[in-house]
């Protein structure tokens, strides 16, 4: 008898330790254009070594602000316009689910990616690995950084369950994407120019972001990158191929210390070099 009771006492604590643990941690990764006029971020589960995930209903709720302010709004998406659905067919085309969708919520400052498990339900189980669940999106106005935090804490924070058990904030964590996701290099004028040029960023100095504008005459990879004033990398802005026209694109230097700091435009055999001021 005294063995009995031992092992369920041992179970007992072997099962509140196991769940004890981080069961799940979510992420956001991959913040591109979708498509034209839309951003988006895919939410990512990773499930640590020696745990186990039932995707349980869940709603991850994602905080955001642009900078300049109220650039970005919710692409609600559903089953009508196929927004969330085979990123991951596990979850998007299991019949024990309902069709995922995400949502505008708190007067569209956030979004919700809503997974729902259908009543008396088999879990989908993730075993130890990463996994994309779906995608959030939203409606591009204009050129701005996204700042992006997918609530953990405080009010209104996500909710995760495992199988039929709600998990507390111990129980799944979150890796947020770093300050300034650039969601756009904006194309101002549809005017071919004659000639490549580096323009003048403005304001200068600045605090904490500046714009930084560009010709390009004809179709090129273009880069842009920052350095500090003894000639260090600090960021590439753009490192892609773009159309004849002018550009400008914003950067937010919110993260760097006061200082001296240079840009340089590389398009095909054309280089420039300018100077800007932070002070913060």
């Amino acid at each position: 008898m005294k063995k009995i009771i031992l092992l369920v006492i041992a179970s007992l604590f072997l099962s509140s330790f196991l769940y004890s643990q981080v069961k799940v941690n979510f992420s956001l990764t991959n913040g591109v254009m979708d498509t034209v006029g839309i951003f988006k971020f895919d939410l990512v589960a990773t499930v640590p070594a020696g745990q186990l995930w039932r995707v349980g209903s869940s709603n991850i709720r994602i905080d955001f602000y642009t900078v300049p302010a109220l650039q970005l709004t919710v692409r609600p998406d559903n089953s009508t316009n196929g927004g969330v659905r085979g990123v991951n067919t596990n979850l998007n085309n299991n019949a024990n689910y309902d069709w995922m969708t995400t949502t505008s919520i708190n007067g569209g400052t956030a979004i919700s990616l809503n997974i729902v498990l259908k009543s008396g339900a088999t879990t989908y189980r993730m075993n130890p690995g990463t996994y994309t669940i779906g995608r959030v999106r939203w409606n591009v106005i204009g050129w701005n950084c996204t700042y992006d935090t997918i609530r953990h804490s405080g009010t209104g924070l996500s909710v995760v369950y495992d199988s039929l058990t709600l998990l507390t904030n111990a129980q799944w964590g979150v890796v947020n994407p770093p300050p300034c996701t650039l969601v756009e290099l904006k194309e101002i004028s549809g005017n071919i120019p004659t000639e490549y040029k580096l323009y003048e960023n403005y304001p200068n100095p600045f605090n904490p972001s500046t714009t930084i504008k560009f010709d390009l005459p004809r179709e090129s990879l273009v880069k842009i990158t920052i350095y500090d004033i003894i000639g260090r990398e600090v960021e590439v802005l753009v490192n892609e191929s773009k159309e004849p026209g002018r550009y400008e694109i914003l950067w937010d230097a919110s993260k760097y210390s006061s200082g001296a700091y240079m840009y340089k435009i590389e398009a095909k055999d054309f280089t420039d070099v300018k100077k800007m001021i932070l002070v913060k």
